[in-house]
């Protein structure tokens, strides 16, 4: 089971394919996070528990007394605002009379197969029940009434686990979120590089890397969007990690808004990471009754669900705008000729990767090649296929994708190849030219798998590629 509860030390162990996650009910119900990494078979992590405290400066607990525990240095599991923690807080709210502290503690959970949606919500989901187990946490403030509900779904068969809150007066009064991130996670050293993704208009996804310090770095977007200013990803790595070897902790938020992506590094060098929703002009009141979600964040582990196999890549800015290739390349053999292989080396590969022109809501895929080694490869000779989309490309029938392919996808690739074709020139429509550098060799249309081919689409809720 992906998901275990040690209820003689009251602690959680999440697994999924490649990584654990420990959590542990500590006295006063206090929900802590013991461990975060490489799969392990513990369910308990002793010196996790207490972080030596800065004398007076941090506060303890005077139930549970002066023995090394302090909500300003332990491993809070999700930090809330002017309850002993100091470090920045993943939760702050306000009630009618103006108190903002927030103290939330444990009071149940649940554990079940599946994933439950998000109202209103980009999301990722499972196709059935048994692809995925979820871990509802839940919590309470005694003084104001708020329930607070952290979700952890485990999809066992990848290295990705999915988090996000709820929060829902159960107090009489109103309140006030302030701030309410989607993810909190206590890591034990400082010795980490932060990688972010910078850019602009036709040069997105600029990588920057740099070390931690102490004190509060990230980024954040307060344009209503996302966008490719700053990227709503970031990534915790080793000193000496690189495509090939090293840990690394990837962090992407599914969501188009607001946000925050934020480390802190505080003395003891231990380091806490947010994620979600910039609290920046944010408010939301609560009534009694009312509850608010949190956009969810999705945590890699970067092992992904190809691991250890050949794998080659058909031409295609979607796979380069997603970084794929390096992440791959760390765990498998990778062949594109986009990086220096010819295309014929991809030909005999288990897997294959690529992304398409148009993809119909009625379930057809359409793509245009010219050298038809990509299309070729959808086709046969791959155990498995797998087509990346961006939300760009979804189109709600069949001749709609095709009208997509031929006169937005052809244009604007065969202008970004620096083809001299009428559709380059004009960048407008199709023009069913027969120029010798016409990139529209042949088109195909798959209604469904090949034989003997297993085939996934992976629809990315954001704009990628032609």
């Amino acid at each position: 089971m992906p998901i275990i509860y040690d209820s003689a030390r009251k602690t959680f162990r999440l697994d999924t394919k490649t990584s654990s996650y420990l959590i542990q009910i500590y006295d006063e119900n206090y929900i802590l996070n013991l461990y975060y990494g490489a799969k392990i078979p513990e369910t308990y992590i002793e010196d996790r528990t207490c972080v030596f405290p800065n004398a007076s400066f941090s506060p303890a607990n005077p139930f549970i007394g002066e023995h090394g525990f302090s909500p300003d240095t332990a491993p809070m599991e999700y930090g809330t605002n002017g309850a002993g923690d100091f470090r920045i807080s993943a939760l702050a709210v306000r009630n009618e009379s103006g108190d903002s502290v927030t103290d939330i503690r444990y009071t149940g959970h649940k554990i079940y197969q599946g994933k439950p949606t998000i109202p209103g919500q980009p999301q990722t989901y499972v196709n059935n029940e048994n692809e995925a187990q979820t871990l509802e946490l839940y919590a309470k403030d005694s003084v104001t009434g708020l329930k607070i509900t952290l979700y952890y779904t485990v999809f066992e068969n990848y290295g990705v686990m999915t988090r996000r809150v709820r929060a829902e007066n159960d107090g009489d009064g109103i309140l006030e979120l302030e701030r309410i991130f989607s993810l909190c996670l206590n890591l034990p050293s400082m010795d980490y590089d932060l990688i972010t993704l910078y850019g602009r208009h036709t040069k997105e996804r600029n990588i920057e890397r740099r070390a931690l310090s102490h004190g509060v770095q990230g980024i954040e977007s307060k344009r209503g969007v996302s966008g490719h200013c700053q990227n709503p990803f970031a990534a915790l790595v080793e000193k000496n990690a690189n495509e090939n070897s090293g840990e690394a902790y990837g962090f992407n938020l599914v969501y188009s808004g607001n946000f925050s992506a934020l480390c802190e590094s505080d003395f003891n060098n231990t380091t806490r990471l947010l994620m979600g929703i910039n609290p920046t002009d944010f408010g939301w009141k609560l009534h009694k009754g009312e509850c608010f979600d949190t956009p969810e964040a999705a945590a890699d582990y970067l092992d992904g669900a190809i691991d250890g196999v050949s794998v080659g890549i058909g031409g295609s800015m979607t796979v380069k705008e997603l970084g794929l290739y390096p992440r791959l390349c760390a765990h498998n053999q990778v062949f594109w000729h986009w990086e220096g292989n010819k295309p014929q080396d991809a030909v005999g590969a288990e897997g294959y990767i690529c992304s398409v022109n148009g993809l119909a809501a009625t379930g057809e895929i359409v793509n245009i090649d010219g050298t038809c080694n990509r299309v070729a490869a959808t086709l046969y000779g791959h155990k498995r296929l797998y087509y990346v989309v961006g939300i760009n490309k979804l189109e709600p029938d069949l001749e709609k994708a095709l009208w997509r392919a031929r006169n937005i996808a052809a244009p604007q690739n065969a202008r970004r190849l620096g083809r001299r074709t009428p559709c380059a020139i004009k960048g407008d429509h199709c023009y069913d030219c027969k120029s010798p550098e016409r990139i529209c060799g042949a088109l195909t249309v798959l209604w469904q798998k090949m034989s003997g081919m297993e085939m996934e689409v992976v629809l990315v809720d954001q704009e990628l590629g032609c």
